[in-house]
């Protein structure tokens, strides 16, 4: 694979989001993640926010987003794609699980019933 170099976020500042996520930076939630992975499929790379969208980026242009994702409304804690590359699960710090189809980013299912944020990862 080819060095991505430096990416951003977000051009623009959001909002201080109360309770949001701790991290040791004086950018605003929008413009930091925590999350990032990618579908070797498709050749993209979903990155989340610490605002709880999910950008889907393809590899070759990763300052262009194609498409943006409300997944949460915190923070998202960890993301992985399933290993056909069909499905992208989101864990939230919202206590969910969001489960998006690949083929269009449409939401397949949401999993709510936790009482704590989510990790999630798939295995071959």
């Amino acid at each position: 694979a080819e060095y991505m170099g430096i990416f951003t976020i977000n051009q623009k500042a959001g909002p201080k989001i109360k309770y949001g996520a701790s991290s040791m930076t004086a950018y605003p939630d929008n413009q930091c993640s925590r999350a990032v992975c990618y579908n070797p499929k498709t050749n993209e790379v979903a990155v989340a926010t610490n605002a709880g969208e999910v950008q889907i980026r393809d590899l070759s242009s990763m300052n262009t987003v194609k498409k943006s994702l409300q997944a949460a409304k915190r923070w998202i804690e960890c993301m992985a794609y399933s290993p056909d590359g069909q499905y992208l699960a989101v864990g939230t710090h919202s206590n969910t699980i969001v489960v998006y189809n690949t083929s269009n980013y449409s939401v397949k299912g949401t999993l709510t019933a936790h009482k704590s944020s989510i990790p999630v990862s798939y295995t071959h």
